[in-house]
Parts: structure tokens; C-alpha cells; sequence
């Protein structure tokens, strides 16, 4: 599966968007393990894209003189690192 690369004109930075993989078609009366894993890959294609735009926010943070001890940095990327090594655990993907 190949990248697809898009520019962002605004703030310069390139992203490698993926495209959704397809969607296998749930069997009459739907699998609810189906149903549910295709809403929770949903959304964490949304997730993706929030922190992606947050991410490239964050390029604003580094003309602040507050950058290298904001709380709201080091909150967020400390409950940011938290989860998802919550998630690779719970999936044992490390």
C-alpha cells in the first residue's frame, strides 16, 4: 500500500496520507465484531487526522519563549505517550 503524499500549502509541512483500505462486506445480519471494528477503525482514522493537524499547530509553538516548559506540552504528550502505549500493550504490538 503506497502513501499518498499531500502538501499543506499553509503551514509547509508534507503528509503521508494512506488510503483506506477496502471494505469487506458484513454478512446479512451483520457480524457485530465486523461492525465494530469498522467503526473503530473509523475512528481511529480521525484520531489520525486530529493529531496530524495538531501536530502541525504545534510548528507555532516554536517561536513561544514559554516552548521548552509549557505545561500544556508536557501534559499532553505525557497522556499522549500513555495511551498509546496502553493500546500497544493491551495488543501486544511491542
Amino acid at each position: 500500500m503506497h502513501d499518498t503524499v499531500r502538501t499543506n500549502e499553509r503551514y509547509k509541512h508534507t503528509l503521508h496520507v494512506r488510503p483506506d483500505p477496502p471494505v469487506t462486506p458484513a454478512p446479512p445480519g451483520g457480524c457485530p465484531v465486523n461492525i465494530l471494528a469498522r467503526q473503530t477503525l473509523a475512528s481511529a482514522r480521525s484520531l489520525t487526522r486530529m493529531l496530524r493537524r495538531l501536530r502541525i499547530s504545534m510548528t507555532n509553538c516554536s517561536a513561544c519563549p514559554s516552548r521548552s516548559n509549557c505545561p500544556i506540552l508536557k501534559y499532553f504528550n505525557a497522556q499522549l505517550s500513555l495511551a498509546l502505549q496502553e493500546v500497544a500493550d493491551e495488543w501486544q504490538l511491542t
